[in-house]
């Protein structure tokens, strides 16, 4: 469920969150090619500009799209962007306009740091196809659970935005285990995640999710797309996520205060 902070005594679901029909993990890289079957991972969403999608997120709420700070650096006006719900594929989706574009307060460029925002949404009819996923608690650990990374990305170095959804499954490590990155990043905002068969997320998956499932049976967020190494030439096996955890606490409280 939704938690909402505003409510007096503690976390209030308000909303029924991670429920999928994902019932099997098969994952070979975003970056070569498994497709996502109807329904697995429904509050998956594209970010549009000027009608070319350049990022991916996830509803964490009816009217709230979470997604990587970055994919506005040259573009925040709301009225030049739109997100598409419920595109498996051509014959699914269902665009809805934004509303408002939330940065984090402490982004930063070069290296990136607190790569998060929140989208609100223009009000729209909302479907059963739309869900929303759970947000983690603070300190959630992913380490040995099931994991699933998804996206629209180009699944080689040669290939443009696929036309369907992709799914790789992934394993949660220390963020000291993608130890070839900026020493000076604070491991506690980040995650480190690999893949059996190698590569990873690629050009146009910028802000789509790693997502795991808890032992109760739901999914939550873990992490956002930090950094698209799949399409290199020889892809490492594992690279550094947006840990959301170190977030969930700023964006429950960005949209309880701007609903």
């Amino acid at each position: 469920m939704f938690r909402d902070p505003s409510v007096e005594g503690g976390m209030q679901a308000t909303f029924r969150c991670g429920k999928t029909h994902l019932d099997q993990l098969v994952g070979k890289r975003v970056a070569s090619g498994q497709v996502a079957r109807p329904g697995e991972f429904p509050w998956q969403v594209k970010l549009r500009s000027f009608g070319t999608v350049f990022c991916a997120g996830v509803l964490v709420h009816p009217r709230f799209v979470l997604t990587a700070a970055r994919c506005f650096r040259n573009n925040y006006n709301p009225q030049l962007w739109s997100v598409v719900l419920g595109d498996l594929d051509s014959g699914t989706k269902h665009i809805v306009h934004v509303d408002t574009i939330f940065i984090h307060g402490s982004f930063q460029i070069d290296p990136y740091r607190n790569d998060v925002a929140v989208v609100k949404l223009v009000t729209y009819k909302r479907r059963d196809d739309f869900q929303l996923i759970c947000l983690p608690e603070k300190h959630g650990n992913f380490s040995r659970l099931p994991c699933v990374l998804t996206g629209w990305g180009a699944v080689n170095r040669e290939s443009f935005f696929s036309q369907t959804l992709q799914k790789q499954a992934v394993s949660i490590l220390e963020p000291e285990d993608c130890g070839h990155h900026n020493s000076s990043l604070d491991p506690s905002l980040y995650l480190c995640a690999s893949s059996q068969t190698g590569g990873g997320p690629c050009q146009g998956d910028t802000g789509g999710p790693i997502v795991c499932r808890t032992k109760m049976g739901t999914w939550e967020i873990a992490g956002l797309v930090y950094e698209e190494f799949g399409c290199q030439r020889y892809p490492p096996d594992r690279g550094l996520y947006t840990n959301i955890a170190a977030y969930a606490e700023w964006i429950e409280k960005m949209i309880s205060k701007k609903l």
